[in-house]
């Protein structure tokens, strides 16, 4: 056990031994000498459009190389018309370079459509330019000057999406998949009034109602039901506009169209098959349609009628 602490002590201590001490220090040293050497002036900073424009000359060569920055990075004093700088710091203001045209990449962006945190950081993670932290940071810079906030894009987009008549569920839906925090949606649904939301539904119900032709008014109603789950109606809300729709109309020509689906079912199935059978099999064909059981009956019973007269 002693031998074994000896050997680790004397491990330890090597890290320690005059010989690795300079080797660290002179590698110290030449990178100074190097960054002294590589030596670089700010020939001029300029204001262009909200970032400034810095424009960096290699003192020896006298390349030049231009830059953006951001206002507020500019405001900390670091950089100005002639300031010398060693290589470090110029990579330095390289990478705030990249950091401001991605900035200004996003605020591009933002103007052509207001758009979640979420989004615009998925949009700087697809550009693959900045680390995590940095488009953190660019996402804090948004949000400060006002160019993305979650809770003014999900008040606008939730009333424009009921204006729409759209329904709770499907908004609940689109603003998850934007990225809002559940607790935002959730107290913003809590706010829109139910009775907004069966007028928002009678309307929409109403409007693709008299798209579906040819139907019983059960089946109409079946069809409207699916349409609204779509359109993210909850369930109490689709029975209330559904009850109170006006189906007086679709009622009357009902009487029409089992009348001529009778007959086109009794032709139909003619060719098949006889007696009973026949009976049978328009009679399931009637049901499958929505038309009432007691409709049905009569229906085959006026079509006999007719027939045996004939």
């Amino acid at each position: 056990k002693r031998a074994q602490i000896e050997r680790n002590a004397l491990r330890k201590a090597a890290e320690y031994d005059c010989e690795l001490f300079g080797r660290r220090v002179e590698e110290v040293y030449r990178d100074a000498i190097e960054n002294y050497q590589k030596e670089y002036i700010i020939a001029s900073a300029r204001i262009k459009d909200d970032m400034v424009q810095l424009v960096i000359r290699d003192t020896a060569d006298k390349d030049e190389v231009k830059c953006l920055i951001t206002i507020d990075q500019f405001s900390e004093g670091k950089y100005h018309k002639g300031k010398h700088i060693d290589e470090t710091e110029r990579l330095e203001v390289l990478r705030k370079s990249n950091f401001a045209n991605e900035y200004r990449k996003c605020i591009r962006k933002l103007a052509a459509g207001d758009r979640t945190s979420f989004e615009m950081r998925e949009y700087l993670r697809g550009n693959m330019v900045l680390d995590e932290d940095a488009i953190e940071e660019v996402i804090d810079l948004l949000k400060g000057h006002g160019y993305v906030d979650d809770e003014r894009y999900l008040d606008f987009r939730a009333d424009s999406m009921a204006e729409l008549n759209y329904g709770k569920q499907r908004i609940w839906q689109v603003m998850k998949e934007k990225g809002i925090p559940e607790d935002l949606i959730r107290a913003k649904m809590s706010t829109m009034d139910s009775q907004q939301e069966v007028g928002h539904g009678m309307r929409y119900a109403a409007k693709e109602a008299r798209h579906i032709r040819g139907k019983t008014v059960k089946a109409k109603k079946q069809a409207l039901r699916q349409k609204m789950m779509r359109r993210g109606f909850e369930k109490d809300t689709i029975d209330t506009v559904l009850s109170d729709l006006d189906f007086t109309g679709d009622k009357e020509n009902e009487k029409g169209l089992i009348r001529k689906q009778t007959n086109e079912a009794f032709d139909r199935y003619a060719r098949k098959y006889e007696g009973a059978k026949l009976t049978n099999m328009v009679y399931r064909f009637l049901v499958s349609k929505g038309f009432e059981y007691d409709d049905v009956n009569q229906a085959i019973s006026e079509w006999k009628e007719s027939h045996d007269e004939s």
